[in-house]
This record gives C-alpha cells, structure tokens and sequence, in this order.
C-alpha cells in the first residue's frame, strides 16, 4: 500500500512538473514572439526616425530630463459649420431644407449677396422671385 501512495505521489508531481515546464515554456514563446515582433518593427523604420527615437529616449533618461507629454496637443474636431462650404445650389438647398432662414445659413458669402429674402419668398438682384416657401417652388 506505501508503494502505492509513493508511486501516484510520484505521477502527480511529474505531471504537475510536466505542466509547470509547459506553462514556462508557453510563457518564454510569447515573449520571443513579442521581441521578433519588436524587431521587425525597428527593422522597417527608416534611419531618421531611428535617430529621432534614440534622442527621445537619451533625453528622458538624463537627470533633468523633462516630459514632454504636456507640450502635445490633442488634435481638434473639426465640424463644418453652415455657410463655411458650398452645400448646392438653390435648388438643392431647397429641397434639403425648405426654410429660408435654413437655406440663408447654408448658404455661400456669394449666394447670399446674390440672394434676398422678402417675407417668405427669396428675390435675385434683379428682384424676381427666385423661391417661394409657402409653394415649395423652385424658380431658378
């Protein structure tokens, strides 16, 4: 009965070394495939941005080296903004629209000089009328 205990105790703990062996093994395969990964990576940048990273590096490791993460600005959200862009012409804006106060914000520095707006109807230079909001109709 004591060899038998022995024995089993001495499966276990080989199958027990055996899985540690594999759990390191695994661990040391991950970090190879990591550092191959890292390698490769330097190997693809060119000269100058080699340079420029070794003199980053230096320059954070030096005694007074300062951070430089508070010198970098997060990049603005640029939204286009109503007039700052050509929507369309008149009739596009129209029918996206349909509101004159809307179409005059949508509208270009020159479409808005080109156009007027009497009451609910939009007038040319000449003074004809070029869109009527009550009608929905389009003259242009």
């Amino acid at each position: 009965m004591a060899n038998t205990k022995s024995i089993l105790r001495k499966i276990s703990a080989d199958t027990q070394h055996q899985e540690l062996e594999h759990e390191r093994l695994q661990q040391n395969y991950e970090q190879i495939r990591q550092n191959d990964d890292q390698m490769e990576e330097e190997r693809n940048k060119d000269e100058t941005t080699k340079i420029h990273e070794r003199y980053r590096r230096k320059q954070k490791n030096t005694e007074n080296g300062m951070s430089l993460d508070h010198l970098i600005r997060p990049t603005k959200n640029i939204a286009e903004k109503p007039g700052t862009y050509f929507y369309g012409p008149l009739k596009k804006l129209a029918e996206d629209f349909g509101d004159i106060s809307t179409m005059l914000r949508h509208m270009t520095l020159g479409q808005n000089q080109k156009y007027s707006q009497d009451g609910d109807r939009l007038l040319n230079r000449s003074g004809k009328v070029v869109y009527d909001e009550k009608a929905k109709e389009c003259f242009e």
